[in-house]
């Protein structure tokens, strides 16, 4: 499934880009569509794409990508989960993807700042206060500068290795680069 949708995604891509549609609905050459007979997976090929269908496929090429570094990972505490999540004092939800080490570490120091808070006693706040502190992103982010790093490196190292990979992060690039020039190519 995968594999098709990535071929599915970069033939359209690459069509897209090459083919000039007329206005009454003449399609591909006789050479082409018979190459497309071929294909077991089926194109949908629209002359105008969205900003919302293209981020869409962006997130679907996304989670493809993180599902094939996950599977080639051996150390699972460097695998990528993405999931929703609303900020405080915002409704409005993003998508969050991110390597399981530094998710453990916040729901680490979340259940320490959260203990020190639940224990009894008069002055449980102060306690808390001077014992576990809540770890803002960006300070945690700094505190595990050396597993970002190794992240870093064995993503690389499998996208060297990985044809599958390697062609799903092309097909992510080139996404990502349509969206940020979406509407100056018109």
């Amino acid at each position: 499934m995968t594999k098709q949708l990535l071929a599915g995604i970069a033939a359209s891509t690459l069509l897209l880009s090459t083919l000039a549609y007329s206005q009454d609905g003449i399609g591909a050459s006789e050479d082409e569509s018979v190459a497309n007979q071929r294909k077991p997976y089926e194109l949908v090929i629209t002359p105008t794409i969205t900003r919302t269908r293209l981020r869409d496929l962006i997130v679907s090429v996304e989670d493809d990508f993180f599902s094939r570094f996950n599977e080639l990972n051996i150390d699972d505490n460097y695998d990528i989960v993405c999931y929703k999540h609303t900020p405080i004092m915002s409704h409005i939800s993003q998508r969050v993807c991110e390597p399981l080490f530094l998710w453990r570490a916040r729901g680490a120091n979340s259940s320490d700042v959260t203990f020190l808070l639940g224990s009894g006693g008069k002055d449980a706040i102060n306690q808390a206060s001077q014992g576990a502190t809540a770890v803002t992103p960006r300070a945690m982010r700094i505190d595990k500068r050396k597993d970002f790093e190794l992240l870093q490196g064995k993503m690389e190292a499998l996208n060297r290795s990985d044809e599958e990979l390697r062609s799903i992060g092309a097909v992510l690039a080139q996404l990502k680069a349509r969206l940020e020039n979406f509407g100056e190519d018109d």
